[in-house]
């Protein structure tokens, strides 16, 4: 079976290189997505060109801090788990769905130059906050955040 589940919305705007990206998902690829809330920008955070956490406002011990716009996942890991579901508890239903494919971070395969391009932004009216290198803690100096900063900020 061969395809990419990627999940849209009319409130986003894309760059028609994550669609050229996202076509080449093995298991499940992620990137960041700009002008969310507080931070500006929502991102997988990537060392040595393997995620190891996120960089998200609202981590509340989410597995998967990422923003729906942020992931996609080839179809074969949805058919070799066709029970899961997107779980209907607000601000938890791109982890759900995540640990429900039974992913892991060492699954996930980042696009955009190693997560240091913004490629999808949300785009509705309402205001977010600015991306300010001031949310990039030294624990995170040798990460793709510091160039996904600067190529937010040039």
């Amino acid at each position: 079976m061969d395809g990419v589940l990627y999940f849209a919305d009319d409130d986003n705007s894309y760059d028609i290189r994550l669609f050229e990206q996202i076509r080449t998902t093995k298991k499940a690829s992620v990137f960041p997505v700009g002008m969310i809330l507080k931070l500006g920008v929502s991102s997988p955070i990537v060392r040595n060109s393997k995620v190891v956490a996120f960089h998200d406002s609202f981590q509340a011990g989410r597995k998967f801090a990422v923003d729906m716009a942020g992931f996609a996942v080839n179809l074969r890991v949805i058919h070799a788990n066709p029970n899961a579901t997107i779980p209907l508890r607000l601000s938890y239903l791109e982890d759900g769905f995540l640990r429900q494919l039974r992913l892991e971070l060492d699954d996930l395969e980042p696009l955009a130059s190693g997560c240091t391009q913004v490629l999808v932004w949300h785009t509705k009216t309402q205001k977010a906050s600015s991306p300010n290198m001031k949310h990039v803690t030294h624990t995170d100096f040798d990460t793709n955040l510091v160039e996904l900063y600067h190529n937010l900020l040039r």
